[in-house]
């Protein structure tokens, strides 16, 4: 006879187990729901670090939310399963996503990659004493062309140049040069430097000169950066004919 207070074993043991299933099913679907917020909050600060950097000439790697959305799902997946924990994928996808960012602007530049027209999303000169120089304006226009024979031109201008149609004196004539570049050559391609071979400028002292560019191309946008004069350093942002928008 079994007494009425004492506990019946037979019967507390299967619900405990299920009480223990049901904890564990609520702690991953926590968890889960600590992966879907966080990249949701990574992905939102994506985008707004995307249009920061669009309106300063830096664009973010369009991949990379693909990227990061495939790992999270890969994330969630193998934490349904019990392969790795969720903060454990979590992290994963973090290192991976950063890494492939990395891989991207660690590759080396081939010729395909620059033939074509580019358009001048922004340039300026860091200057040494760290000062920094907009000699095209805040909002400068230009393009740049690379043909497969190896023939390239260039041009960057102020977007304003305003000129008068008469009563034009020295100094209207020197701002207009002063606002306008141009030149015109030979491109060669060695790693991720591009050397322009001038062969034709509106700056007459500039033929017969090369002009070397370090690369970094990132997505439909690359990053040129090199000497300028007076020891300062040049950096000038294109983007690809096809995918640029008009400012």
């Amino acid at each position: 006879m079994v007494h009425l207070g004492a506990p019946n074993q037979a019967f507390r043991r299967p619900n405990f187990r299920r009480r223990t299933a049901h904890l564990q099913d609520i702690v991953e679907a926590v968890e889960i729901g600590i992966i879907l917020a966080r990249a949701r909050r990574q992905r939102g600060k994506n985008r707004r670090i995307a249009r920061e950097r669009f309106m300063t000439g830096f664009m973010c790697t369009p991949s990379t939310e693909i990227q990061s959305n495939q790992l999270i799902s890969h994330a969630i997946v193998r934490n349904l399963h019990g392969a790795y924990s969720p903060m454990r994928q979590l992290g994963v996808w973090e290192a991976a996503t950063e890494n492939a960012e990395k891989r991207e602007y660690a590759m080396s530049i081939q010729r395909e990659d620059l033939i074509g027209a580019w358009h001048l999303v922004d340039t300026w000169v860091d200057n040494p004493d760290g000062t920094q120089t907009r000699h095209q304006g805040p909002t400068p226009k230009g393009i740049i062309m690379y043909t497969a024979d190896g023939h390239m031109s260039a041009i960057t201008r102020w977007s304003e140049r305003p000129f008068p149609q008469s009563g034009v004196t020295d100094a209207d004539k020197a701002r207009m040069f002063d606002t306008y570049l141009s030149y015109a050559g030979r491109w060669s391609l060695d790693g991720n430097q591009v050397t322009h071979h001038i062969e034709h400028a509106l700056n007459d002292t500039w033929v017969g000169l090369d002009r070397p560019r370090q690369i970094e191309k990132r997505g439909d946008h690359m990053y040129f950066t090199g000497p300028a004069g007076d020891g300062g350093h040049a950096t000038i942002i294109w983007q690809r004919e096809r995918t640029r928008i008009e400012r």
